[in-house]
């Protein structure tokens, strides 16, 4: 079966999007080496380019966080060329086909 054709030259991103603890970190990795792309965890970017998270909260509160989250994944979108709009239409994907 062949993939559809993406309508962007752009790289192939997929945003694994939930509640910590539930395994993005986990099957982000596993995930990309089937689509043969690059995991990044806006985590470790987040405290790599900014600070460690706890203390991001603790000093800054929340709302801070979740702006500097916002600030990283735009970085990292605009410098890897990526496009988040870019979507499969093909429903019979397996990789993306929801059992």
């Amino acid at each position: 079966m062949s993939r559809p054709r993406r309508a962007s030259s752009r790289p192939r991103c997929i945003f694994l999007i939930g509640p910590g603890g539930t395994g993005k970190s986990s099957t982000g990795p596993l995930l990309a080496a089937i689509i043969s792309a690059t995991f990044v965890d806006l985590d470790l970017e987040v405290c790599d380019r900014i600070m460690d998270i706890p203390r991001l909260v603790e000093t800054l509160g929340y709302a801070a966080y979740c702006e500097a989250n916002a600030e990283v994944a735009e970085q990292l979108v605009e410098v890897g060329g990526l496009d988040p709009t870019q979507h499969w239409d093909d429903a019979t994907d397996p990789l993306v086909r929801m059992p």
